[in-house]
C-alpha cells in the first residue's frame, strides 16, 4: 500500500494507483477504504472507457455487499 500511496503523492491524478489501493484495501478487508479508492479512480480525468468500466464494476460490487461486510 505504501508504494501506491507514494505513487499517488507523486501524481495525484494516477488512477491506476488509486485503483490498486482499492484492490489492496479490499484484500486486507478494508471494504470502506476499497470503495473510497474505487470511487476516486473512477472519478479521475483521462480514464479510458475500458478502465472506467473496470473501476465502476469494482465500486458497484463492493457497494452492493456493503450491508453484509464490515470495514
Amino acid at each position: 500500500m505504501k508504494h501506491f500511496k507514494a505513487a499517488r503523492a507523486e501524481d495525484p491524478k494516477d488512477h491506476c494507483s488509486a485503483f490498486a489501493m482499492g484492490v489492496t484495501s479490499e484484500l486486507l478487508g478494508d471494504h470502506s477504504g476499497a470503495l473510497k479508492h474505487y470511487r476516486q479512480a473512477a472519478g479521475m480525468p483521462d480514464v479510458d472507457d475500458e478502465k472506467l468500466a473496470m473501476y465502476l464494476s469494482a465500486k458497484d460490487r463492493v457497494a452492493s455487499h456493503q450491508g453484509r461486510i464490515r470495514g
